[in-house]
């Protein structure tokens, strides 16, 4: 809830002397959740929203997992990573700007070099510096303090106490940050080029300074707007037209040109979903990547990484031709059969989870570009489905049309199929089976 001062009552006779304090915490709660449904419908700037919220935008951002709601990044098209890559290429020159979102996970990141080396100097306006000033104040007052904040959770109060070590612990990572900003970033003025008038500038007023100074210092210095606030990008673009990326397309060109390893992208990946943000997109290398490190167990993040890969909003066509990419990879990697089959049985899961009614479709669909061991895949995705089946009221219809698919299977593997221009050769070479 917000932060400030409230008047309420206090009576120990009664039978709960906090009454009041709760009416006004679950009424404050149920305000500040009207918000973020809004936000989590609607892909609002954050900056708006937090300060609708009273909020920090940095603690604020990082605090929407929490709260059952993942920040609005990126819509998760390839057209859209093309687009940012495009706008990246463009603008290399003269450099990028960050709003504090962005450049507060830029330092937790320690992204600073990868960032300069692919966007050219980073900057950011002075009143993003005043930002982390700011914080790094308030947060300095309550070292060696204990304090504590009400909250409506479960449908009852709550109390959170913060011990004077976790405000210290606080105050020296608010601290590390302005200093982390302060020694790796240019200051760039807030002075477009083009006035705002109109709708433009009374939504700009309701931004705050510091998410829109950063638009205005994009626009008029020509620099690359780095935001992972989708909200404040897609506003930036349509009130002047500027060049916006978030933080992957940057990471996913750092990649390919070989300024960053496989498994350091593979940990940024690993470390936003440690964070529960599951807003970022993966390929197959790096599933691989991650299983490897893992041993190939089959548990930890690669199984959380697999769930984003099969979301309720994932694109069917591309993401299934990731899993069956990563599927080859793993076959081809360990040579045995059935940790390929471990994986994809959590591919499955992860597929079909969200999408009760189409296991037959996922099937099929990923069968049909597995390109190593594809019969064996296709019995074990047959007995996957049979033992997911038990007990349900379709079951024996279930069954039934599964045999008719698995018996239907190609002869032999079109000779197209072997040397194709795809990732999956490009990444496993001329190892189809003859």
């Amino acid at each position: 809830m917000n932060s400030g001062m409230q008047r309420m009552t206090f009576d120990f006779e009664a039978e709960n002397p906090l009454e009041d304090m709760g009416r006004v915490t679950k009424a404050a709660h149920e305000r500040d959740q009207s918000v973020l449904d809004k936000y989590a419908a609607n892909a609002l700037p954050f900056c708006f929203v937090a300060n609708a919220l009273g909020k920090d935008v940095i603690d604020g951002w990082a605090g929407l997992p929490g709260v059952g709601i993942q920040p609005r990044v990126c819509i998760g098209s390839r057209d859209e990573r093309e687009n940012a890559t495009k706008e990246i290429q463009a603008r290399t020159r003269n450099g990028c700007v960050l709003d504090p979102i962005t450049a507060a996970l830029i330092s937790d990141f320690h992204l600073w070099d990868t960032i300069s080396r692919v966007c050219g100097q980073v900057h950011v306006t002075q009143s993003t510096l005043e930002v982390f000033a700011k914080r790094e104040i308030e947060a300095k007052n309550n070292v060696d303090r204990q304090t504590g904040m009400t909250s409506w959770r479960d449908g009852r109060l709550t109390f959170i106490e913060i011990s004077p070590e976790q405000n210290k612990a606080a105050h020296e990572e608010k601290k590390r940050q302005r200093e982390d900003v302060l020694a790796h970033c240019k200051i760039a003025t807030a002075v477009p080029q083009t006035d705002l008038s109109g709708q433009n500038l009374k939504i700009a007023e309701m931004l705050g300074t510091a998410a829109r100074d950063s638009v205005l210092a994009a626009e008029g210095n020509e620099l690359l707007l780095l935001s992972e606030d989708q909200g404040l990008r897609q506003w930036a673009v349509g009130a002047l037209e500027i060049g916006t990326s978030w933080l992957q397309p940057v990471l996913l060109l750092a990649k390919d040109r070989g300024l960053i390893s496989i498994e350091d992208y593979t940990k940024f990946i690993a470390d936003c979903l440690n964070r529960e943000f599951t807003y970022v997109s993966m390929d197959s290398q790096t599933l691989l990547t991650q299983a490897k490190a893992e041993g190939f167990n089959g548990r930890g993040t690669v199984k959380r990484m697999l769930e984003v890969v099969g979301g309720k909003n994932a694109d069917l066509e591309t993401n299934l031709g990731v899993a069956a990419t990563f599927l080859d990879l793993v076959f081809y990697e360990t040579r045995q059969a059935h940790l390929r089959d471990r994986y994809a049985s959590m591919v499955l899961e992860a597929f079909c989870g969200p999408r009760q009614d189409k296991a037959i479709e996922v099937i099929k669909a990923l069968t049909a570009q597995v390109s190593l061991r594809v019969f064996s895949l296709i019995d074990h995705a047959f007995w996957w489905l049979v033992g997911r089946s038990v007990g349900t009221p379709n079951f024996r219809q279930l069954i039934e049309e599964a045999k008719k698919y698995q018996l239907v299977r190609p002869v032999a593997i079109p000779p197209a199929l072997r040397f194709r221009a795809t990732e999956r050769v490009r990444l496993l070479g001329s190892c189809f089976p003859n």
